[in-house]
């Protein structure tokens, strides 16, 4: 029986927790993919399903641990984002879940534009790895779903896309309030991440989770 626990701050008092209740436990330090006020979730999301799917498919700790961690190692966001008093979106190229500073570009770009500028800054960072990726487009709390649709189909529209094998969305995975603007995180795929990423994990198969809620 494992567990894994993403909790934020408490996360070590769990850990321990846990151990004292007879669970292996092996702690896998993600962290945001943009620094820019933790607009790096959905990233974070696309390695929690794997390691949820590999431990579903019947794999153990150590096997879950290292698929997870490859896919952490491969994920990356670009973000795009306004101030509610401006039409214009600014880029932000995140790759701090990676030891780096974020990017921020100045460039100001219409709603048109901004999807394209996403697939096109999302570019260059498939092909420091190549591969086929997929891509999970998240929208925050405050896009109206008819913004939604139109910048996701600019995105898809872009020419630059031939790394992407999936496309998830539009979805709110991190609503972030009613912030307005997007995010697109790409993640590398293997054979083993398409079977985890295609698994139905749900909060409730985590084994012991109530018992360690209480």
């Amino acid at each position: 029986m494992w567990k894994t626990l993403a909790r934020g701050a408490d996360l070590a008092f769990k850990a321990r927790l846990a151990s004292k209740r007879w669970l292996h436990v092996h702690v896998l330090v993600v962290g945001d993919d943009i620094s820019w006020k933790r607009c790096g979730l959905p990233g974070i999301t696309l390695v929690l399903k794997v390691a949820g799917g590999l431990s579903l498919a019947g794999h153990d700790l150590q096997d879950v641990v290292k698929g997870a961690a490859t896919a952490r190692d491969s994920v990356y966001t670009v973000t795009a984002r306004r101030a509610y008093s401006q039409p214009k979106y600014i880029i932000e190229i995140g790759t701090g879940m990676h030891n780096q500073e974020a990017e921020q570009s100045s460039m100001a770009c219409s709603l048109d534009d901004a999807a394209k500028k996403v697939a096109e800054a999302l570019y260059p960072l498939a092909k420091k790895n190549p591969g086929n990726y997929a891509a999970l487009f998240n929208c925050y709390g405050g896009v109206a779903s008819e913004e939604q649709t139109r910048l996701f189909r600019h995105f898809v529209a872009a020419e630059c896309m031939d790394f992407l094998e999936w496309i998830m969305g539009p979805v709110t995975v991190a609503k972030l309030g009613d912030r307005i603007g997007f995010s697109v995180s790409i993640l590398k795929l293997t054979e083993q991440i398409r079977g985890a990423l295609l698994e139905n994990v749900n909060l409730d198969f985590w084994p012991g989770f109530d018992e360690i809620e209480r």
